[in-house]
């Protein structure tokens, strides 16, 4: 999987982060100055979250047990607020949610101040029944992808910042996002 490109915003974001552990005591003047640096000429996504690795993240929430959830591919939503503003909400989403949608084999295809996108095509289970079941015909089941798309929206509210994701996902991308709800 290629190294996801880093955006002038993404930069920015990171920074503000930086800025807020620094605000609360997390960092020193010297630290900030230093990561800030390493920030504006970061590559990749990856580079910016090594900057705020051994820092907690500013979105988590406790987490609780998910009941009742189905194993498969299945449709989801989840909303959750968080205290912090929406630009550093999505400068978390970006440094410690992405990697792990992209973790399950989706791909980050859009990127907004608002909202990211990811998608995955993936062959079902009942294209090998046809496969064997129909042999020579059945070898144009193959051809059969289907898409799953994951939405994560980020939006500013009078109670801080609800983020709400939805789409079609496996069971332990369902259950990580199950335990972000309020």
């Amino acid at each position: 999987m290629a190294e996801l490109r880093a955006s002038d915003a993404d930069r920015e974001r990171t920074v503000a982060a930086l800025q807020h552990h620094a605000a609360v005591g997390r960092l020193t003047v010297d630290e900030l100055d230093a990561r800030s640096e390493r920030a504006y000429v970061a590559a990749t996504i990856r580079e910016l979250a090594e900057l705020q690795a051994d820092l907690p993240a500013l979105a988590t929430r406790p987490i609780r047990r998910a009941h009742g959830l189905a194993p498969g591919w299945r449709g989801f939503t989840a909303r959750w607020h968080t205290p912090i503003p929406a630009e550093l909400t999505m400068a978390e989403l970006i440094a410690h949610l992405a990697p792990d949608v992209q973790g399950q084999g989706f791909d980050l295809i859009q990127r907004a101040d608002d909202r990211l996108r990811f998608e995955r095509r993936r062959r079902p289970g009942w294209v090998w029944a046809v496969v064997v079941l129909v042999p020579i015909l059945g070898w144009f089941a193959l051809l059969h992808k289907e898409l799953y798309r994951i939405t994560v929206d980020v939006a500013e509210t009078d109670r801080g910042t609800q983020v709400v994701a939805s789409g079609v996902a496996p069971l332990p991308l369902r259950r990580a996002f199950a335990e972000l709800e309020d």
